[in-house]
Formats: C-alpha cells, structure tokens, sequence
C-alpha cells in the first residue's frame, strides 16, 4: 500500500480495499457469500461492505495524522439500527501494511461473530421501536379526530410527525370555519404511547371542574341499561297424529282376561 497517501490516493484505495474484502469473503463464503462494496465520498477514504442478510460495516482511515505505525491503520466499524438501545462494538483497527485479504480473514474470525450477535439484538429493538411507533401514530390520529386543531408542534420533523410524541393545540380561533377550543394545551405520548402527559391552560373554571370529577375514581359512570340482544325465537313445530296399525290389549289386575277389539286399531 503506498505510504504517502493523499485524500485523492485515499478515496481510490479504500475503493480498492473494499472491493478485495467483499470478494475474499465470498471467495470464503463469509455468511454464504453475497457480499458487496460501496466506496464511500469521504476527504481521507471510506468504503461500506453490505450483506443481503443486514451487516453493514463501515471501513476507513482514521487518525491519519498520527506518526509510525498508529497512523497507518484502518477502522472497520459495524452499523446497527437506530433503536439499538446497548453499546455499540468496539471498532476493529487492523494495519493498512498488512494484505488485504489476510485482514478480510481477520475481520471475519475476530469482529464479525460479535458484530452479528449484537445485530440480533439491534433488530429486537428496531421491531419494538416499530410497534411503539405504530401505536403513537394511531393514537396520534385519534386524538387529532377528537380536537382538529390539535397537531404536530413548530420542532416536530415532518417525517415524523405521524408517530410524534409531543402535539399542541391553541384556543384562540384559528381559522374562521371553526371556532376555537375551548382551552389550550399540549400532549406528549409516552414512548410507547401507552399513557400521556396532558398540559392545558387558559381553562375555564367550570370545565376544570368537569375535567377533575372524570379523574374521581368514585365518579358513577352515567347512561342507559340496555338489555343484550337476544336472537329471535324458532317457532316450534306442531305435533302430529300418527296412526299404527295393531290390536289394542286391556290387561286387568288379576290377569289372563283381555277384550279382542279388532283388527284396527288407532292410537294418538
């Protein structure tokens, strides 16, 4: 590798480093092979490695300006989702004096099987993060159902004003079509918008009162009984004569008398 390189030489080496690192591995079969290299746009040289499977590591010159051996050392790097909520792994520093496919080699056996590990679990926490968000988008929209005005705050993101956490409202009349609330305030959700923090102000005495009986524990909920519906009634059906054909015996008490009716006989 050359030893007096310039951002320029940098850009293209990197490039270089991560197309050889994605080939070793696939040479290997690295998690079944499938890599690629993207090389990066940065002043001293970067490339990014990519799996079908989710790895994302990063490679670049850091510390460049250090003499001897500790200026001449790469960082690789692995990119976990936003939500992970542990600590991040340690950066792998092998030397740029070394080849590049010893270092892949190297890569892979000593910071990929962590790396990998705590992807797992990067992933656990971006598919939470993904439900709680879900969830506050859906209470978002029905909060914005019970007071129109009520939305997204001046600091909110637009990409994410649907699954914000903090909304306002203003009681002054905004918009002549529809009159104002009758209070202002503001929302913030919990993060996964199971329960909220309600500020108002400006409130008027009696709706305060209102408002605080509701948080009574005691309050008697108010309304109508309504027997539960109940599916119509299946007409019974009628009963119907039957006529066997027989011969009707009359047995007495003390015994062998009997009475020859007939050859028909009509029973019901």
């Amino acid at each position: 590798m050359n030893t007096a390189l310039t951002p320029t030489s940098q850009q293209a080496v990197f490039a270089g480093i991560g197309r050889a690192m994605a080939e070793q591995w696939n040479l290997d079969r690295v998690l079944g092979g499938g890599w690629t290299s993207l090389p990066g746009t940065g002043l001293y040289g970067e490339a990014t490695l990519l799996h079908p499977g989710g790895s994302n590591l990063w490679v670049r010159h850091e510390g460049s300006w250090r003499k001897g051996p500790a200026g001449r050392r790469m960082t690789v790097e692995g990119r976990l989702p936003s939500a992970f909520r542990g600590r991040a792994p340690q950066p792998f520093r092998p030397s740029l004096d070394r080849p590049v496919a010893a270092v892949a080699r190297d890569v892979a056996r000593r910071f990929l099987p962590g790396y990998l590990d705590l992807l797992e679990r990067a992933r656990a926490d971006q598919a939470l993060e993904d439900r709680a968000a879900a969830g506050r988008a859906e209470l978002n929209r029905r909060m914005e159902r019970v007071l129109p005005g009520l939305g997204p705050t001046a600091h909110s993101a637009p990409h994410e004003a649907a699954e914000r956490k903090l909304s306002s409202w203003s009681g002054a009349r905004r918009h002549a079509a529809m009159p104002p609330a009758a209070a202002s305030g503001s929302v913030r959700l919990s993060e996964s918008g199971a329960s909220m923090e309600l500020r108002l102000t400006d409130v008027p005495a009696e709706l305060g009162l209102k408002i605080l009986a509701l948080l009574d524990p005691r309050t008697v909920l108010e309304g109508r009984v309504l027997a539960p519906e109940i599916a119509p009634a299946v007409r019974a059906l009628e009963a119907s004569p039957q006529i066997l054909l027989g011969e009707v015996v009359a047995c007495s008490m003390a015994g062998a008398q009997s009475a020859h009716v007939g050859d028909r006989g009509r029973l019901r």
